[in-house]
């Protein structure tokens, strides 16, 4: 699974995804940073990702039909560890 995350999402975020091997595109990382948001969803339905953000405007757009490859969209502003993932337990040796 492809994602791109916008630049409201945490580094810890992107670091959890690709840790468990999803390929994500970061917009502070391709120096995308101020892009207009029907910029990101055409670069995201070009590449075939699914956008992550905590910006609502995205809502309109996939509502509009223009998204095409799917929206996660984050409604709590203040990204923590454990709000945005979840951290397996450590495994214990016997």
């Amino acid at each position: 699974m492809k994602f791109l995350t916008d630049e409201n999402i945490a580094k810890h975020t992107l670091w959890s995804l690709r840790s468990v091997g999803f390929q994500v595109k970061d917009v502070k990382e391709e120096n995308l940073e101020g892009s207009k948001d029907l910029f990101l969803v055409q670069l995201a339905n070009e590449d075939n990702r699914i956008i992550i953000t905590l910006d609502s405007d995205f809502a309109k757009l996939f509502k509009d039909g223009l998204v095409k490859t799917g929206l996660i969209l984050i409604l709590h502003k203040r990204q923590k560890s454990a709000q945005t993932t979840r951290q397996k337990p450590a495994l214990q040796t016997s």
